[in-house]
């Protein structure tokens, strides 16, 4: 069992917190740090855990840092992490230059640490049912709808909700990115509350993207389309279908038959796969405590932050010169 610390005390973090409560055979919850004073008042009498006064304290006492607040310096904290031998889940870090990034995963291999980055979405149960179902997708279109969160102003809408999808797009696209196409429009900030952006890479394939932080109701989809298959997935809804041409046999699931095809031998099948019911953060942190365990890389590892950050990085560069505002 590690002896793991929460860095943050904000809502997100106390999610963390809870998972990792519950992951009690894995993970010993020694304490956590939060510079603000109210917040932590409200973790310690909520959860029962020791409040540290400094990061520094609480990383000497730990086998793993969990850095969840978006208002700590994280990068700082770690690197400070990596230096201690310590094993680092650090959310996502577009919000860090490449050269901060190269010098974690530098530090991460001296180390022999495992790291992990925080992407829920590749843990969403709707997103892990559909996985066995995507091979080689040629055109991908994903929405990631929000209402506006002023609390988020400090960053545009690339780093704060599409960098999920870019990370995931090039988790499942087989090939390097080599053109990108964009638009965006800044409505209540300076930088960019919504935007389009069209990744085209080497093999043909195509990711259509579109998110936005100006909105009355969430969305999050994605739809994937394949060689005899379609994949529809609503991450909030947790739901996933799949269509796909298969060979007539007996005992098949639904048949579409107003979508048959001109083929005596094929037929299409409406496939909805059973959908665990699972909570994102606690699966991302228990699956990051297997691969401590078992010496396994992480699934979402620094080397995919670093290439998904490579790709935001571009994506905002191009979008600054043709945002409206």
């Amino acid at each position: 069992m590690k002896k793991i610390g929460v860095f943050g005390a904000c809502k997100r973090s106390r999610k963390h917190i809870e998972s990792i409560i519950a992951l009690k055979d894995s993970f010993e919850l020694i304490g956590f740090f939060d510079p603000d004073p109210i917040l932590c008042i409200e973790v310690s009498n909520k959860y029962n855990i020791a409040r540290y006064e400094s990061f520094e304290a609480l990383i000497e006492q730990i086998d793993v840092v969990d850095i969840v607040s978006h208002i700590l310096p994280a990068h700082a904290l770690a690197e400070l992490a990596l230096k201690s031998s310590k094993h680092v889940f650090i959310e996502k870090p577009v919000r860090y230059t490449l050269e901060e990034t190269k010098r974690l995963m530098s530090l991460a291999q001296e180390a022999n640490v495992k790291v992990q980055v925080g992407n829920e979405e590749r843990f969403n149960p709707a997103f892990m049912s559909a996985f066995t179902y995507i091979e080689h997708p040629m055109f991908i279109e994903v929405d990631r709808i929000s209402p506006f969160d002023p609390s988020m102003t400090n960053f545009c809408v690339i780093q704060d909700l599409m960098i999920h999808d870019i990370d995931i797009v090039l988790k499942i696209v087989k090939a390097n990115v080599k053109r990108i196409k964009t638009s965006g429009v800044a409505v209540v900030n300076g930088s960019p509350d919504i935007a389009n952006v069209r990744l085209e890479f080497d093999n043909g394939a195509v990711a259509n993207l579109t998110a936005s932080r100006i909105a009355f109701k969430n969305v999050q989809k994605m739809r994937l389309f394949q060689r005899h298959r379609y994949v529809s997935i609503d991450y909030g809804k947790r739901s996933c279908k799949v269509f796909q041409l298969v060979d007539k046999k007996k005992n098949m699931g639904e048949i579409l038959q107003n979508f048959q095809p001109q083929h005596p031998n094929k037929t299409i099948e409406l496939c909805e796969p059973n959908i665990k019911d699972s909570h994102a953060i606690f699966e991302e942190l228990k699956s990051f405590a297997h691969c401590i365990e078992s010496d396994l890389e992480p699934i979402a590892t620094l080397q995919d932050g670093f290439r998904a950050l490579q790709v935001a990085l571009d994506v905002m560069e191009n979008i600054e010169k043709n945002v409206l505002v």
